[in-house]
């Protein structure tokens, strides 16, 4: 009996440090996870990229979506999106999914991570499944943290539309050995808010 009445005091003893430990870290404070979602703002679009290898396509959906370059960050818009984020279904281990501007395709200035074939791009390897294009920072006729260049500017002022620029790209699937298998070329369309 005694042994019993030790092994729960110091078993007693031993959650009651493991509680304090958890209490003095922050653990214990944390709001705790209903299960329930929450409401949050979310500023990409999504672009949903499917590979079909027997028939050699590629499907996009959304074919052309709409992102802001938000140039002026005191008059941040939260809820139009920023960036893009493709998601690739059907990918095989060891192959890659390259995804970058057509040759004609005006300039955008977006953080490429990568490149392919010589040009700036990003890349979706059979470890992940998307990847976001990040902000873009400037098109012609607009820079973020600067604005419009003077003529953009003199004509949005007087009541113009904001300016855009249709960034044409494609999307490429390569295998292990560097060999392009397919392509497609949709496209994202970015317009400068305010």
């Amino acid at each position: 009996m005694g042994i019993a009445i030790e092994f729960r005091r110091r078993m007693t003893g031993t959650l009651l440090a493991l509680a304090l430990g958890m209490m003095s870290s922050g653990c214990a404070s944390a709001r705790p996870d209903t299960g329930k979602p929450r409401p949050e703002i979310f500023d990409q679009e999504v672009i949903k990229i499917e590979l079909n290898y027997r028939a050699k396509e590629i499907s996009v959906v959304p074919e052309s979506v709409k992102i802001y370059l938000q140039w002026d960050d005191d008059r941040r818009d939260a809820h139009r999106p920023v960036q893009a984020r493709w998601v690739v279904e059907g990918l095989k281990r060891g192959h890659t999914v390259f995804i970058f501007p057509k040759k004609d395709s005006p300039r955008v200035e977006f953080p490429y991570p990568t490149e392919y074939q010589g040009q700036r791009a990003f890349s979706i390897d059979g470890k992940n499944n998307s990847i976001r294009s990040g902000e873009p920072r400037a098109f012609p006729g607009l820079e973020k943290g600067k604005g419009y260049s003077r003529r953009e500017g003199k004509d949005y002022k007087r009541g113009g539309k904001p300016i855009f620029a249709k960034w044409n790209y494609d999307v490429a699937v390569v295998n292990e050995d560097g060999e392009e298998l397919f392509r497609v070329d949709p496209q994202i369309i970015v317009v400068g808010h305010p």
